[in-house]
């Protein structure tokens, strides 16, 4: 598709992001996961791309339709049951890859959170 490349490091450094419909994976649901498992957040997920912030700037309207109608809006094919992980993501990538598609260039990321190790939070 185009628009990841394969050099990056491990601290997620290069051409590759993190895209996301929403704040809410990165923000909340991972960092729950890795919490409640007592691993490091990974630094990769620190920065992220949200798409709807993205989708208004280049579509010049605010998505308020839900990731499935505004990918069917656009005349793509929503696939598969909406919610699930890699449904999202393989549905979101197709909004990315029109907006790509149509000139928008992603240059930015537009969050990023940070995360202590695991080692240095205070055990409950």
């Amino acid at each position: 598709h185009g628009i990841a490349s394969a050099s990056n490091d491990a601290k997620g450094n290069g051409q590759v992001a993190i895209v996301t419909w929403s704040d809410a994976d990165c923000m909340s649901a991972i960092r729950r996961n890795c919490i409640s498992l007592g691993l490091d957040y990974p630094a990769r997920f620190t920065n992220w791309i949200n798409l709807k912030e993205l989708f208004k700037q280049h579509f010049r309207r605010k998505p308020t339709k839900g990731l499935k109608n505004e990918v069917e809006g656009l005349g793509l094919v929503f696939e598969g049951r909406a919610h699930s992980g890699i449904v999202d993501a393989r549905n979101t990538a197709k909004i990315a890859n029109r907006m790509s598609e149509e000139g928008f260039r992603f240059w930015r990321h537009t969050r990023n959170i940070n995360i202590l190790p695991a080692s240095k939070r205070k055990k409950k």
